[in-house]
């Protein structure tokens, strides 16, 4: 039986990884001379950005300067994402869980500060019953503890929760701690496999909780 929405935020719940992937792109080429693409901001979606470091370092022999992109990632909340709107079909979803006695949390590899201040400004808090975020892991996604910890929190099995996610990070972080996970890919990851997700839909719009929920109860 289906207890909880294991929600990852970025991408689910706002289109955020396009505007960032614009704005590091900015930022990256001013800094190095680096044109990054799609496929390299990739590596960080759904994990924390600072990933990029290493793997600048490690492909081009660029050493980005990690403290200045840090700096710079977390100016991109007052920049620009705390008022993008809702993905199509998240408050749909929201409302159905409520109603249907399925309780939701926020499972993100994106800071506490960033997350709670998007939800108020979206007016959404009340709809989860706790928020986990880089700020309680030991690990970041593609790593499990945020799930595994969203498990100990909610006080359920991995049969009793469905993730929701956008990135192949994400997804692998879901799988890795025993989830199901429902692949929903943002404008940045539309292009990926998600060959780890246990459903990928193209938008929450495509079906209602309840088709999902009949799908959740027969596969068990």
């Amino acid at each position: 039986m289906l207890k909880y929405l294991f929600i990852d935020f970025d991408g689910v719940i706002t289109d955020t990884e396009k505007e960032v992937y614009r704005l590091m792109r900015e930022w990256i080429l001013e800094h190095t001379g680096h044109a990054l693409t799609l496929e390299e901001y990739a590596i960080a979606a759904g994990a924390w950005h600072v990933e990029l470091v290493n793997y600048f370092q490690r492909e081009y022999q660029i050493d980005l300067d990690e403290m200045g992109f840090t700096r710079f990632c977390h100016t991109l909340e007052e920049r620009a994402l705390s008022h993008l709107p809702l993905m199509p079909g998240v408050a749909r979803w929201l409302e159905d869980a409520a109603s249907l006695g399925i309780r939701c949390a926020i499972v993100s590899s994106n800071r506490a500060q960033t997350i709670h201040s998007r939800l108020d400004f979206l007016g959404l808090r009340d709809y989860f019953a706790f928020i986990l975020t880089a700020d309680d892991a030991t690990a970041l996604k593609p790593d499990p503890d945020l799930y595994l910890q969203a498990l100990q929190r909610a006080e359920i099995t991995p049969k009793e929760a469905l993730v929701i996610e956008d990135s192949m990070n994400g997804v692998r972080a879901a799988a890795a701690a025993g989830l199901r996970a429902l692949a929903v890919p943002c404008s940045v990851t539309i292009g990926h496999a998600f060959d780890d997700a246990w459903w990928k839909l193209d938008s929450l719009e495509e079906v209602s909780l309840s088709e999902v929920l009949e799908r959740f109860a027969r596969e068990k």
